[in-house]
């Protein structure tokens, strides 16, 4: 009986360790998103596309509104900072 419980016991404490990897995973994923738009838009500002640069960004702004770093970097583009 002892046995079977552990067996039982270490089942969900592996099927716990799964759901936490596929969620570890999926921010992960997000972030990296969110990064490659702060990233893309300095891209299209290194070549001169200011426009392009500030669409992406609103956009990625709507997409996540508590985006800190994109609100500052569309501050300094408005505000001719760039």
């Amino acid at each position: 009986m002892d046995n079977m419980l552990f067996e039982i016991t270490m089942l969900a404490i592996f099927a716990a360790a799964g759901a936490l990897v596929f969620v570890l995973m999926k921010v992960t994923d997000a972030e990296a998103e969110e990064v490659d738009a702060l990233s893309e838009a300095e891209v299209y500002l290194a070549h001169g596309r200011k426009r392009m640069a500030q669409e992406l960004l609103e956009q990625a702004l709507r997409d996540d509104p508590r985006r800190i770093d994109i609100q500052m970097r569309l501050q300094q583009l408005r505000s001719g900072a760039a």
